[in-house]
């Protein structure tokens, strides 16, 4: 008010303008402009910060985001995959499996794997492109109590399928199932706390190979590989290797060797032992690893699957040379050898 004062009695007593007050209005004026940009500015960098945090937030959030009401996609679930052996390419096959080796039929058109149950491992058997996937054990009906199967075999002909169930005592044999008529019989003769493991059959078909051991074992069910004959009445258990936690064997496809794993100095690696020597603590070392498990002969016995730690490895036999596939355990060969089957944690 002070300065419209002035400029009133300037006007109305037509003086002299006083041109301090002139400069010093003019001064005030400006600051007051200069205020009011500042306080304009702040405002806006407000604004601006405050579209930036969203900007942030909008892009933290993935775009493919589910709805509410769709539930997330599952996290942790392992899955079985297929390696592309000479090109190291991992294609995923199936969802939800429980770990534990999977095995390709014979004709290739079919893969065995394991799934939970009614709360306990059973195994199943999908199309070998992952589709149309059905239980086969621990259904109402068959003997045993359905505490939980594993170690799914093929037989040679893919009429018949070995592999180590559960009984109430919490104990494992070897049984075999039937593919035809789902009839399932019990092939050793577990007994006491026994726990039999990871069967692989012959190449003719006629007897199947085994870890045994008692269930405190390190691991459960190793030390002992055996051999049995798979009709009734032909020859009984009879050990091919001795060593402290010997476990999933697997038999040459092209001669009588056996290969398996166990315990070395901090760690495991895996053993080569010909069926039927004398001497079952005789067994030819192949690899120099700490962490080697679960091998598997290829079809044409030239190359052993295996894991390394939680990865696929492959053995090449003539050089001793390992080549790694990437992530997965418990490999199992396509019966052209040009695909390893393996599960991977997710």
């Amino acid at each position: 008010m002070a300065e419209l004062k002035e400029i009133f009695e300037m006007v109305t007593n037509k003086t002299e303008p006083d041109l301090d007050a002139w400069q010093d209005q003019e001064r005030r004026q400006r600051r007051r402009t200069t205020d009011r940009r500042t306080a304009a500015f702040a405002v806006a960098a407000v604004v601006l910060v405050a579209a930036i945090v969203a900007v942030a937030a909008l892009r933290d959030t993935p775009a493919n985001e589910p709805a509410a009401s769709t539930p997330p996609p599952l996290v942790g679930t392992t899955a079985l995959v297929a390696y592309d052996v000479s090109g190291s390419v991992a294609t995923p096959l199936l969802v939800d499996v429980v770990a534990g080796r999977p095995a390709v039929a014979p004709d290739g058109t079919q893969i065995a794997f394991l799934r939970t149950a009614d709360g306990h491992p059973a195994i199943f058997v999908a199309d070998i492109d992952g589709s149309h996937a059905k239980q086969l054990t621990g259904l109402p009906g068959q003997p045993g109590c359905g505490c939980g199967s594993f170690d799914p075999a093929w037989a040679p002909d893919g009429t018949q399928l070995a592999f180590s169930g559960t009984n109430e005592a919490g104990n494992r044999g070897i049984y075999v199932l039937d593919i035809a008529t789902g009839n399932i019989r019990l092939l050793t003769h577990e007994t006491g706390t026994s726990f039999e493991m990871t069967p692989a059959w012959s190449p003719d078909g006629t007897e199947i190979v085994f870890a045994g051991g008692s269930w405190d074992a390190n691991p459960a069910g190793s030390g002992v590989i055996l051999r049995t004959s798979v009709q009734p009445g032909g020859p009984g258990e009879r050990s091919v290797a001795v060593a402290k936690g010997a476990i999933n064997p697997s038999w040459s496809p092209t001669g009588p060797d056996i290969v398996f794993a166990a315990n070395v100095p901090g760690g495991t690696a895996l053993f080569e032992q010909t069926a039927g020597m004398a001497d079952p603590a005789s067994a030819l070392q192949l690899t120099q690893g700490t962490a080697d498990t679960s091998p598997a002969w290829s079809p044409d016995g030239t190359q052993i699957a295996f894991g390394r730690g939680n990865q696929v490895a492959v053995l090449t036999i003539a050089s001793g040379e390992v080549r790694l596939l990437g992530l997965g355990g418990d490999p199992a060969w396509s019966p052209d050898g040009a695909t390893i089957y393996a599960w991977q944690a997710g």
